[in-house]
C-alpha cells in the first residue's frame, strides 16, 4: 500500500496533485506499508478456506482510522491509537494522508496477565474483574471502595481495596503511554500535532484511560467510536469495533480498485518481504 505525501516538481515541494502541472522532474515522497507475504497468504488462505474471498487487505490502524477520524482531523494532524488485545496499533495523519504507522507489541491482554499474577486468579475470572472494575485512573476511585474477589480452588472469596486492584492496570498503561509518545518522535515530531491523540480498540474501554492520557501528555485527547455507517446497530458503535466498521468503509470507499498483494509469490508489494511497518520511500520521473 502506498500513500503519497508530497510531491516536488522541478525542487518545489508543497504540491498535494501534480497534473497539470508543467516540469522536467517529478518526485514523490510517500509513506508505503509492506507486510510479511508468509503470514497475509496464510491469512488469506485460511479465510477463503471459509468459502469467503479476499479482494484486499488493510492496515488495522488505517481501518480504524475510516470508522473513528474526521477529515479536519486527518487534515490538521492526529495521531490513532488502536488499544486491542495483543498489540496497540498506532497511525499518524497529516494533511490528509497517512503519514506514519506502527505497532506496539503490548494491548490490552498484558493488563489482563497482570492483574491475574498480582491477585493470583485465573485469566478468565480477572478479565470479568478488569471490565468490571478495572479503571488506570486511580484517582477516580474512592479510597474506601472495595471489590469481591471470588472464591477459586478452595480460597474463600475475600473484599480488596480497589484502588489495589487498579495500580497495575495503571502501571501498564503507563508503559503503553510513554511507547506511544516514543513511536511519536520516532515519527519525526517533536510534539503531538494539532488534532491530538484518538484513543479506541477495546482496550481504551477500560475506565480512567483518557483521563490518564491527559494528565500525562495534556492536548487533546478523546475516546472514539465507530461510526460512518448509518443504522450501525449499537453492539456494534463500541470503540473495540473500530476496525471492523472501518474494514467495510475502506471496502466502499475503494470500491472497484483492483490491487495486487501477491507478486510473484513472494511479497505483498514491492520485491522485499516486511513486517507491516512504515516505508518511506522517495521515487522520481524524468521526462
Amino acid at each position: 500500500m502506498c500513500f503519497p505525501i508530497d510531491y516536488h516538481v522541478d525542487g518545489m515541494s508543497g504540491i498535494r496533485n501534480p497534473v497539470g502541472l508543467h516540469g522536467n522532474l517529478v518526485e514523490v515522497e510517500a509513506h508505503v506499508v509492506m507486510g510479511d507475504s508468509v503470514i497475509l497468504k496464510n491469512t488469506i488462505k485460511a479465510i477463503e478456506a471459509n468459502k469467503t474471498t479476499v479482494k484486499s487487505m488493510v492496515l488495522h490502524s488505517l481501518a480504524s482510522a475510516e470508522a473513528t477520524l474526521t477529515g479536519d482531523e486527518k487534515e490538521m494532524g492526529v495521531v490513532l491509537v488502536d488499544i486491542g488485545g495483543g498489540t496497540t496499533d498506532l497511525a499518524i495523519y497529516r494533511h490528509g494522508q497517512p503519514w506514519y504507522t506502527s505497532v506496539i507489541p503490548i494491548g490490552g491482554s498484558q493488563l489482563t496477565k497482570d492483574l491475574s499474577v498480582s491477585l493470583k486468579t485465573p485469566l478468565y475470572m480477572t478479565e470479568e474483574m478488569k471490565v468490571k472494575w478495572g479503571c488506570v485512573f486511580p484517582e477516580m476511585v474512592a479510597s474506601d471502595d472495595e471489590v469481591v474477589i471470588p472464591s477459586f480452588q478452595g480460597q474463600p472469596k475475600h473484599a480488596l481495596s480497589r484502588k489495589i486492584l487498579c495500580e497495575p492496570l495503571e502501571a501498564r498503561m503507563m508503559e503503553i503511554i510513554k511507547l506511544i509518545v516514543l513511536k511519536v518522535r520516532q515519527s519525526g515530531l517533536r510534539e503531538f500535532p494539532a488534532g491530538g491523540l484518538v484513543l479506541t480498540g477495546g482496550g481504551s474501554e477500560i475506565t480512567g484511560l483518557a483521563e490518564l492520557v491527559r494528565k500525562t501528555l495534556g492536548g487533546q485527547v478523546r475516546i472514539a467510536h465507530p461510526g460512518g455507517i448509518a443504522g450501525l446497530p449499537a453492539q456494534l458503535r463500541k470503540p473495540a469495533f473500530s476496525a471492523s466498521v472501518g474494514l467495510l468503509l475502506w471496502g466502499i470507499k475503494h470500491q472497484g480498485e483492483t490491487r495486487s498483494y501477491m507478486n510473484g509469490g513472494r511479497s505483498i508489494v514491492g520485491s522485499k518481504s516486511w513486517r507491516w511497518g512504515l516505508g518511506r520511500k522517495k521515487a522520481a520521473a524524468v521526462r
